[in-house]
């Protein structure tokens, strides 16, 4: 059996919980000169859950962390986590089934540079922001 990736979406949260009475117009118009967001793969980590891992590429991107503060600290959000990790979601799994995959830093050192980020609504639908 052979599987493709083809089509999988692969995302970097920026800020998690925007609020619903955000508005998306007023967030275009306010990010539309942010910038290029330029981006560094690190080394495969995870995040573990009650239930399961989160496995995980470190992200290494000062601009991308300058938009998450602003993001926070501009509009009206549920983020609860003490500290922001940017981090590219490879997969949920099965507690500990990706341990073997830890520190491997095959893709450590690819740089990307991104410039549109997509507003995720609850719902799944997805609208871009253009940052230049």
């Amino acid at each position: 059996m052979h599987y493709s990736l083809a089509n999988v979406k692969y995302y970097i949260t920026v800020l998690y919980g925007l609020k619903k009475e955000v508005d998306f117009f007023k967030t275009v118009k306010i990010l539309k000169d942010f910038g290029l967001i330029k981006i560094k793969i690190d080394k495969i980590d995870k995040f573990e859950a009650d239930d399961y891992d989160v496995l995980v590429y470190k992200i290494i991107s000062p601009k991308l962390e300058e938009l998450h503060t602003f993001l926070k600290e501009t509009f009206a959000n549920d983020f609860s986590y003490p500290i922001y990790s940017p981090h590219l979601t490879l997969a949920y799994i099965q507690k500990g089934k990706g341990d073997f995959l830890l520190g491997d830093t095959k893709w450590s050192g690819e740089e990307y540079i991104f410039n549109t980020i997509y507003w995720s609504h609850t719902n799944g639908f997805e609208l871009p922001i253009t940052l230049i």
